[in-house]
């Protein structure tokens, strides 16, 4: 899981991770040690069974098998089906919510075979919206997480004053 612009931890650095973990120290030292955001490391840390249970063996694996998902969604071919409905539902111009809730595809792969399927349809204007559209989508989701990791925080802190 990573940011726009960002690159994937490497094994190194979870390694760097559990080796921190396990001194005890706090994210943003070892955010500071590996140069990364503060908000990377402690979400690299809850998505891998936090740090009670952090293995940057087992966590590399994971990210690893989360890539190959990626990979094979963008590499991913439509059925004749959802091909056709899709040319459809570009005609009478339903949003592309809607065709990606019904046909499952993800928004994001959806305007992608949109453009190189469907290139008559395809308007400049409406690209750079949805890039913004999910830039912002992306943004949201951001802050979902920093939102999340602030109420575990505190949380924390309330738990160890009592």
């Amino acid at each position: 899981m990573t940011a726009k612009g960002t690159t994937p931890l490497t094994y190194t650095e979870r390694k760097t991770i559990e080796d921190g973990v396990r001194k005890g120290l706090s994210t943003a030292q070892i955010a500071s040690i590996l140069k990364r955001s503060v908000n990377s490391i402690k979400v690299e840390i809850r998505i891998n069974g936090g740090k009670e249970s952090y293995n940057a063996e087992k966590s590399q694996t994971a990210a690893n098998g989360r890539k190959k998902t990626r990979l094979q969604k963008i590499s991913w071919q439509p059925t004749e089906e959802q091909r056709k409905f899709i040319a459809e539902a570009l005609e009478k111009k339903i949003p592309f919510t809607k065709i990606s809730e019904h046909t499952g595809i993800r928004r994001q792969t959806l305007w992608k075979l949109v453009a190189k399927e469907f290139p008559t349809y395809q308007k400049k204007s409406s690209w750079q919206l949805y890039e913004r559209v999910d830039h912002l989508e992306n943004l949201v989701e951001c802050l979902q997480q920093q939102i999340e990791i602030i109420f575990d925080t505190l949380k924390e802190m309330k738990d160890a004053t009592h």
